[in-house]
């Protein structure tokens, strides 16, 4: 047999908090100061609920009713079943919850690898763009390089054909 008792204790905390605000006013030669005193206060409410449940074991007809007690060993096999129930239901729905939390994360995994892979070869594009365009910038400036030199030497002949 089984007793359910409840017992609660309610607990009640206040606080207060003043708050004072000055404000000077000065119009010509006439100063007003103006003080504004702001008082809150809290209570806070806390509930402690305290359940305490009791099992008697009790083979006597007389205290004992055993009409859920199948195999008459002195329980109440109706608790028994009810927390198989209770607990069977829960472990269902654990495994459903890591069954779907298993196939979330597959999909998110091949969610992300195609992300990544997308963006993997959009940089991989990119770095091959601005590798091209290192190379152009670089024969440009070797083209540059090699214009000024001939340059050079074209105005160094003329010098010595000058003179």
């Amino acid at each position: 047999m089984q007793e359910t008792s409840f017992d609660a204790t309610t607990t009640a905390t206040t606080a207060t908090t003043t708050t004072a605000t000055t404000t000077t006013t000065t119009t010509g030669t006439t100063t007003a100061t103006t003080t504004t005193t702001t008082t809150t206060t809290t209570t806070t409410t806390t509930t402690t609920t305290t359940t305490t449940t009791t099992t008697t074991n009790n083979n006597n007809n007389d205290y004992y009713d055993d009409a859920y007690d199948d195999d008459d060993d002195g329980y109440d096999d109706g608790y028994y079943y009810y927390f198989y129930y209770y607990y069977l239901d829960y472990f269902y729905d654990y495994y459903y919850y890591y069954y779907y939390y298993y196939y979330y994360y597959y999909y998110y995994y091949y969610y992300y690898y195609y992300y990544y892979s997308y963006y993997y070869h959009y940089y991989y594009y990119y770095y091959y763009y601005y590798y091209y365009y290192y190379y152009y910038y670089y024969f440009y400036y070797y083209y540059y390089y090699y214009y000024c030199y001939y340059y050079y030497y074209y105005y160094y002949y003329y010098y010595f054909f000058y003179y």
